[in-house]
């Protein structure tokens, strides 16, 4: 993405540290359903997750969900839709976690460590 030095929302600067938070949280947002290479991109654009159109433009972003408020986080109010507007919050940032978002991990594989019979288990 070519980004110009200036931006008109102002949120935007030329490193990390002159980032406001609410530009900070639409970059992850976009990179957990856009980027294969990001951390978390397996619970959400891995299993389908997207922002919306509208939302590709930070400013549209910005428009539709306000600054982020202090201690806030972005959240969806239906964990299986996407991110856009009218299903998406600033929730303060210790309730932001969904009671079942570790089903959204990679689930794993455990080999056993030796051959199991059927009737070794005393249950």
């Amino acid at each position: 993405m070519n980004w110009p030095n200036q931006s008109k929302h102002g949120h935007r600067g030329k490193d990390n540290h002159q980032r406001s938070a609410t530009y900070i949280s639409w970059m992850k947002m976009r990179s957990r359903c856009n980027n294969e290479n990001d951390k978390s991109w397996h619970m959400y654009g891995g299993i389908g997750i997207r922002c919306c159109e509208r939302w590709a433009s930070f400013a549209n972003f910005l428009a539709d969900m306000g600054p982020r408020p202090p201690g806030h986080d972005l959240s969806r109010r239906n964990e299986d839709d996407d991110y856009r507007p009218g299903n998406c919050d600033w929730l303060p940032a210790p309730k932001n976690r969904h009671p079942n978002a570790t089903r959204r991990w990679k689930p794993q594989v455990f080999e056993p460590k030796h051959e199991v019979e059927p009737g070794d288990c005393p249950f």
